[in-house]
């Protein structure tokens, strides 16, 4: 299974970053993996580049994270619990992204503390309001990272 996009140089290079990084994996991959089990998500997974894993990492969290930390970990806490941190943070720091992986590392240590839950809540509040700062410099900077590497994601036709 390829799992490189096949797109036009010239359209590749006019995409905004959030449609950027939502056409650089080919739709019969992403159908491969939507609504399974983690297990078989992760072996289809494995097929790609340690870039495009990387960026899968960051698309998850970026696109899935709209409802705020606690929401998201809720939703994903079957892959948190089996080490998705890790995945996310390895994730964000190939591409580069010191102030999402410094959120992300505190969110983890908040999820995993032995803290009340209204002390929790407070966190995730802070770390949300942060989240939401970085959003659109880490789309950036991740797009750019796409773009410099674009041999790593798509075939161009």
């Amino acid at each position: 299974m390829n799992t490189r996009a096949s797109i036009d140089r010239s359209i590749f290079y006019s995409l905004n970053d959030k449609d950027l990084l939502r056409n650089i994996f080919p739709e019969d991959f992403l159908n491969t993996i939507r609504g399974k089990h983690y297990s078989f998500k992760q072996k289809a997974l494995e097929k790609l580049s340690k870039g495009q894993y990387s960026v899968f990492m960051f698309m998850v969290i970026i696109f899935h994270n709209a409802f705020g930390w606690e929401f998201f970990l809720s939703q994903y806490e079957h892959e948190v619990n089996n080490g998705a941190f890790e995945e996310y943070k390895s994730g964000v720091t190939h591409l580069g992204d010191g102030k999402l992986l410094e959120n992300i590392t505190r969110c983890e240590v908040n999820y995993f503390s032995m803290a009340n839950l209204q002390k929790k809540q407070m966190i995730y509040k802070v770390l949300d309001s942060e989240f939401t700062d970085l959003k659109k410099e880490s789309l950036k900077n991740t797009a750019n990272y796409i773009r410099n590497h674009p041999e790593e994601f798509v075939d161009f036709r």
